[in-house]
């Protein structure tokens, strides 16, 4: 378990294991702080593996399975691939998560035990889904990944949904960053056309080796980018970030720090 690959895969589902426990055991989600405590120490242990990976890292590893099958070999797959920038990407998310979830627990002690469940229970989905952004070897995964980081956001920024305002800032969120989101979606589809695969290695191959499709590979990259303008809430798509405010205050360090914001600016050095 001390291989880069099984570390890699122990920090991804540590906190996909503390959502579920959340998520499907009722009793525990409505103690409060119990179920606020399995969150933080999934988050822990989730950072404890992702800095041992970064630490025993020499080389970029790829790990994959096939996913969608059609004649010739799979349409998709689904994997991770780990280098030393989506490792440290990996150290600074579970960082940034495990401290707001830490600080949480004394910022948000007035919640009731329900309520305070349903925010760890949002938050621990949040981390699994922006690591597995991070760690994902193809365009299509890191599109679902991309996609359940914004479903997060609009539940954490709307935690309040009885406040008018809340619920507003969170549809207001979900629908500007989809705006960047449909871009990033064609952008993805555009260049599978092109180039018959969705696997970052292998579109790294093709760069390298010069044999990219150069007509309409501009337009094609401008619309993934767009993807990274609304997460990253550049203009004109940045009118969602001050709303976000609404939530939480350890929610809003969290996605100003930590998840969409940051993912944009992922998305633009992986690629």
């Amino acid at each position: 378990m001390t291989d880069p690959g099984s570390l890699a895969l122990a920090a991804l589902w540590l906190p996909f294991v503390a959502f579920v426990l959340l998520a499907v055991i009722p009793q525990l989600r409505r103690t409060g702080r119990p179920a606020g405590w399995v969150s933080v120490i999934a988050i822990a242990a989730s950072l404890a593996a992702a800095i041992w990976l970064w630490g025993r890292l020499d080389h970029a590893i790829e790990l994959t399975w096939e996913w969608i099958p059609q004649a010739g070999g799979a349409l998709a797959s689904v994997g991770l691939y780990v280098d030393r920038l989506s490792a440290s990407m990996l150290v600074l998310v579970t960082l940034v998560a495990f401290l707001v979830q830490l600080y949480s627990l004394g910022y948000m002690a007035g919640e009731s035990g329900p309520s305070l469940g349903r925010y760890y229970t949002y938050h621990s989905l949040f981390a699994f889904s922006m690591m597995g952004l991070v760690l994902s070897n193809n365009f299509l995964q890191m599109f679902i990944f991309w996609e359940l980081v914004g479903l997060c956001s609009y539940l954490l920024i709307g935690f309040w949904y009885q406040k008018p305002e809340a619920a507003r800032a969170a549809v207001k969120a979900f629908w500007v960053t989809k705006f960047g989101d449909l871009g990033f979606i064609i952008g993805i589809v555009l260049l599978w056309r092109e180039t018959g695969t969705f696997a970052f290695t292998e579109l790294f191959h093709l760069a390298d080796a010069e044999v990219a499709p150069v007509a309409g590979i501009g337009l094609i990259m401008f619309l993934i980018y767009l993807g990274a303008v609304g997460k990253s809430a550049q203009f004109p798509l940045h009118v969602w970030l001050p709303d976000a405010m609404e939530g939480p205050t350890p929610v809003s360090a969290l996605i100003h720090a930590a998840t969409m914001v940051a993912a944009g600016v992922y998305l633009v050095t992986r690629t």
